[in-house]
């Protein structure tokens, strides 16, 4: 067997006495193994369990957890990368974390969060599955303020947890058996050597009379209820319903993880596998520490992965730019279209006019040769009319001339956005190519982590 320190050497915590120490009430044990209902119950027999049940959402009777509890640990774990539902939650956290001094103001808060609840109850108690990950800090909390702990280490069928995980969370099956078996290593070898009562799952709905009376002396609070009232305020929390999978008795997929629950199991009543499960947990903790390098690979893999997500997100947000500067070059070109068509209206109606101007001219000048020879005075006058008809033929002509250039220059104009949108057109094919290959490379990457994960799964 490897040697292994102590978890909590890294701690110089006063040195306190035993007597006066106050008890304070922990449950232990994996997600999903009965941890809500065990607190249901311990809050029944007495225990200040939690401030409020909590939303029922994949617990019948609640969650009763102490919700500000469960934030800080969650803090603490996800200062590591190793929050609930984050990819890295299996893998082991750092050695000495604990000593970690961006961690000491949320240990700080922690302590005084417990020192501030155990003012106002003799029976103070929580629960949170976390705590099983994080417990070097939480034997130093217990030592600094004179507190003897009581644990309570919640076991299940790992099969039936993993069905659980599944069906609540989505988590692959063997997934869960490991994430199970890790947390009852880490519950027992931290309570191994502590006032501390194992409770399966199953026997809840076997003989939960038998399994209250257990529990209530090992809470050592005295009968604050009678038997009577012990047994109808427990079977009223207890329903078969709760215990579907418990019927068809499933076994767990890896046959360490099924050795390992049944020893647990037998270590309850007998020394020899006590002492065979305490050594299995030194011997899986020294295992996890060669998951350091996976750790790694799998953190590279998820920034490459990143990596090229913001790639795609960036090529697709340029597609955006591109695509809206393309519909504003098409909107650019159906308004000169329109001033053209404008442009061409005008120069219709001035033709229209000089032809007008021109029929008239003409008709004066039929008149004025009729009566040329007998109205001299009416020849001068509209010989006059007739010049002042030709300064303003002339400036109409010179408008017409004027409309002709702002038409020509609106041509080119025109020619030189219809330039620039075919340049636009190809920027964006070559965008959506640059896309494609993007995606091709998330593809070819995707293709590789999953026989990564295959093979971590088999090994």
């Amino acid at each position: 067997m490897i040697s292994l320190p102590e978890p909590d050497s890294g701690f110089s915590a006063p040195a306190v006495s035993s007597s006066n120490q106050k008890p304070i009430y922990v449950i232990l044990g994996m997600h999903r193994s009965g941890t809500s209902l065990c607190s249901s119950i311990m809050s029944a027999l007495g225990v200040d369990m939690a401030d409020e049940k909590g939303e029922g959402t994949g617990n019948e009777l609640g969650h009763w957890e102490r919700w500000d509890i469960v934030a800080l640990q969650d803090e603490i774990l996800s200062f590591f990368n190793r929050a609930y539902y984050a990819r890295t939650h299996d893998f082991p956290l750092p050695p000495a974390w604990w000593a970690d001094p961006a961690l000491q103001p949320i240990i700080g808060r922690l302590e005084q969060l417990i020192a501030e609840k155990i003012r106002h109850t003799d029976a103070f108690g929580f629960k949170d599955p976390r705590t099983a990950k994080l417990m070097p800090v939480w034997k130093r909390i217990f030592t600094r303020l004179n507190l003897k702990p009581k644990f309570v280490f919640c076991i299940r069928n790992p099969a039936q947890i993993a069905a659980s995980l599944k069906a609540r969370d989505g988590l692959d099956p063997s997934v869960g058996e490991y994430r199970c078996l890790d947390y009852i290593v880490e519950s027992f070898r931290y309570s191994v050597d502590q006032d501390v009562l194992i409770l399966d799952y199953d026997e809840w709905f076997e003989d939960p009379a038998a399994t209250s009376q257990r529990l209530q002396t090992f809470l050592g609070l005295g009968k604050s209820l009678s038997d009577h009232d012990r047994i109808l305020a427990v079977n009223h929390l207890i329903h078969d319903e709760m215990n579907r999978q418990g019927r068809v008795a499933p076994r767990a997929r890896q046959p360490l993880v099924r050795s390992a629950y049944e020893l647990l199991r037998q270590a309850r009543t007998d020394a020899t596998a006590h002492e065979k499960f305490r050594n299995f947990a030194d011997q899986f903790v020294s295992f996890r520490q060669l998951l350091a390098p996976f750790e790694l690979q799998l953190t590279s893999l998820q920034s490459a992965h990143d990596n090229i997500q913001a790639q795609i997100h960036a090529a697709q947000t340029a597609n955006n730019e591109l695509t809206g500067q393309n519909h504003a070059l098409q909107q650019a070109v159906q308004e000169q279209t329109s001033a053209r068509e404008g442009a061409d209206a005008a120069r219709n109606a001035a033709e229209h006019i000089t032809s007008v101007v021109a029929g008239e001219r003409d008709e004066l000048k039929a008149a004025l040769d009729q009566k040329n020879q007998a109205q001299l005075e009416l020849q001068q006058t509209f010989t006059q009319r007739i010049a002042e008809q030709d300064a303003a033929v002339a400036a109409r002509l010179e408008e017409i001339g004027t409309l002709r250039s702002t038409i020509a220059s609106n041509d080119s104009v025109i020619l030189d956005l219809q330039n620039q949108l075919q340049q636009e057109r190809t920027k964006r094919e070559e965008t959506e190519a640059a896309l494609i290959a993007a995606r091709e490379q998330v593809e070819r990457r995707r293709m590789f982590l999953v026989p990564l994960r295959v093979w971590k799964i088999r090994n």
